[in-house]
């Protein structure tokens, strides 16, 4: 007699060892081809005229997809949305300058400079421990 219940457990773990892991990409129309960046590959992600643009290694890449839809999908691969119109790699910070009292930019390895809302200090304080 054979014990189904035994059998089909086997196979499913079977099958598991043999799907590949999803990984996560972000997709960039360019011309008539599309791009695939890893996040780490992502700099920063910046809305332009409502539109979001991927800043790669200096280079610009237009994505389809929101500033909200990027935040909800990045948040959890490392990246903070610093300001309204900013989601930056946390990986990729190098200094962050206070102005005044209420006025912070973020400086990047690439050197690149992004603002950093008021309200969100306390936040990236608590994610990068400063």
């Amino acid at each position: 007699m054979t014990d189904l219940a035994t059998e089909s457990s086997s196979d499913s773990a079977h099958t598991s060892e043999d799907t590949p892991r999803p990984i996560f990409k972000i997709a960039s129309k360019v011309e008539d081809k599309t791009v695939f960046f890893s996040p780490n590959e992502i700099d920063f992600i910046e809305s332009v005229n409502g539109v979001s643009q991927l800043n790669v290694s200096g280079e610009q890449f237009t994505s389809s997809q929101t500033m909200s839809e990027l935040e909800q999908q990045l948040t959890t691969l490392g990246f903070f949305r610093c300001h309204r119109s900013y989601l930056v790699n946390l990986q990729q910070i190098a200094e962050l300058i206070s102005y005044s009292r209420n006025s912070y930019t973020l400086i990047l390895k690439n050197k690149s400079k992004l603002p950093l809302s008021r309200g969100k200090l306390t936040d990236l304080k608590a994610l990068i421990n400063f």
